[in-house]
């Protein structure tokens, strides 16, 4: 992981000098945002982006998901998110052991989806057993994958109206 962050790292260089530039440039502040996750064995890090968002908006706790067209977002940051450039500096943390390469990326302490913290999401309840996952989540085991990738419950066509034969 290491010497594969550390190439891919001096390759990108001129891409994340253009994106520190920008952001610089477009907004002012700090080029780069440092938000506390828990990694490898709960160790506590701090994971490096681009800046994406007003100084002052910022919410490096991420209690607050951001949406499309949230006005905490600058237009430098629209961009980079949308295509991913914030998530450069994270080879940073590659390099110095923090994160892989591959795998799934550890959480803000505080984020949440459907405003249950992301560490209680897929926790069993305690009341009945059940899921925790939020309706309608990306991980709804109610829901099949193809209605989780199709509008309208899973039918290609939309919904069903009636009449429709099954």
């Amino acid at each position: 992981d290491r010497l594969v962050g550390l190439t891919m790292l001096v390759a990108l260089s001129p891409v994340m000098l253009a994106v520190a530039a920008a952001v610089a440039v477009t907004s002012p502040g700090p080029i780069l945002f440092r938000q506390k996750r828990y990694g490898f064995n709960n160790e506590l890090i701090e994971v490096y982006k681009f800046r994406s968002m007003f100084v002052d908006q910022g919410d490096a706790t991420a209690a607050k998901l951001v949406t499309r067209g949230d006005p905490r977002v600058t237009p430098v940051g629209r961009f980079i998110r949308r295509t991913s450039l914030d998530e450069l500096p994270q080879l940073f943390n590659v390099i110095k052991g923090e994160l892989s390469l591959v795998g799934p990326r550890p959480h803000a302490l505080q984020a949440k989806a459907a405003n249950t913290l992301y560490d209680l999401v897929g926790t069993p309840r305690e009341a009945d057993g059940g899921d925790a996952r939020p309706e309608g989540t990306r991980q709804d085991p109610r829901r099949s994958p193809r209605q989780r990738l199709l509008p309208h419950g899973g039918s290609a066509t939309g919904p069903r109206r009636e009449g429709d034969r099954a």
